[in-house]
């Protein structure tokens, strides 16, 4: 996408904190990405869960949203908290999605921009991201041109 058509993209959205009147948008995208991710099967999205995260993300860390002709297209949901055996503080993405008919853009970057930015101002020195087995490979590439590097592999059983 060049330059131009960017900033048009860009000047289409909203990137904002979250607020308390926002739950029940969060409530539909964090549905479609259960959904998406697999977690539907293993653990099926409670509402009292699911509100009591965004309550604990809005107390202890912070939901950035993307919003367009006032609905949230977008989330970034996070936390900034200390490294293992260290002072430093990271970056920790608990949810990240966009709604699919607005991937593909500028809408992703923009979240991840705005929560960088913002964790740095509270002092973390580096972040981590994970990609769901669901996305498609371009993704690691994706992160890579964000100036990411592979670290580490997560996986999942079920008890």
């Amino acid at each position: 996408m060049d330059g131009l058509l960017a900033l048009q993209e860009k000047a289409l959205y909203n990137i904002r904190l979250a607020k308390d009147t926002d739950f029940e948008s969060l409530d539909v995208i964090a549905g479609d990405l259960n959904n998406f991710s697999g977690y539907s099967s293993i653990s099926p999205l409670d509402a009292t869960n699911e509100v009591e995260l965004f309550q604990m993300l809005l107390k202890d860390g912070y939901i950035v949203v993307a919003e367009q002709d006032k609905q949230l297209v977008g989330v970034i949901g996070f936390i900034v908290s200390k490294m293992l055996g260290s002072d430093s503080l990271m970056m920790l993405p608990v949810l990240w999605w966009v709604v699919p008919e607005h991937r593909n853009g500028v809408i992703s970057k923009e979240l991840l921009s705005t929560a960088e930015q913002i964790a740095k101002m509270r002092g973390a020195s580096v972040s981590f991201l994970s990609a769901n087995v669901n996305n498609p490979k371009s993704i690691h590439r994706r992160y890579r041109q964000l100036g990411y590097a592979p670290q580490e592999i997560h996986f999942m059983k079920e008890l």
